[in-house]
């Protein structure tokens, strides 16, 4: 596997971090929404290959009470899809890792749904994208991929 590389501006060192029993090390991942509530896409990530197992750390600030992230992929880093969506309804404050093949990783207060949820959907490229204003605190969204 080539060495971890880093978005341009993501800010982010390269990392090492366990997902539900998968290891991402070695493999790019960035910050794409930084303790955001508003709607709007995030900073794309470029995984610097296609992957198959996107992986996710949602940090939460607050209590969420509302709220929807749709975490999106992409093969050429222009036609994005649905991964996989967060809807928080009482989310307490902490940083949660999760992977869409793992949804019952996602924590109290937390629904995931979406296409890839308990099934593969490789990209080149990840966004996360606030959908629905988030309420009651932020989350910052850093994603990569592995596989």
């Amino acid at each position: 596997m080539p060495p971890a590389t880093v978005a341009p501006g993501s800010g982010l060192p390269p990392a090492t971090f366990t997902v539900s029993g998968q290891d991402v090390s070695g493999d790019t991942t960035g910050v794409s929404q930084s303790a955001d509530s508003a709607t709007g896409s995030g900073v794309t990530i470029d995984l610097g290959g296609v992957r198959t197992t996107p992986v996710a750390a949602v940090t939460v600030t607050g209590t969420l009470t509302a709220g929807v992230v749709v975490f999106e992929g992409s093969l050429d880093g222009t036609s994005f899809y649905p991964i996989a969506t967060l809807t928080f309804t009482a989310a307490a404050a902490g940083t949660y890792a999760f992977t869409p093949s793992s949804p019952a990783a996602a924590p109290t207060g937390v629904t995931m749904t979406g296409p890839a949820v308990g099934q593969v959907l490789p990209a080149r490229y990840l966004r996360a994208r606030v959908s629905t204003t988030i309420v009651g605190g932020t989350i910052t969204a850093t994603l990569g991929g592995a596989g």
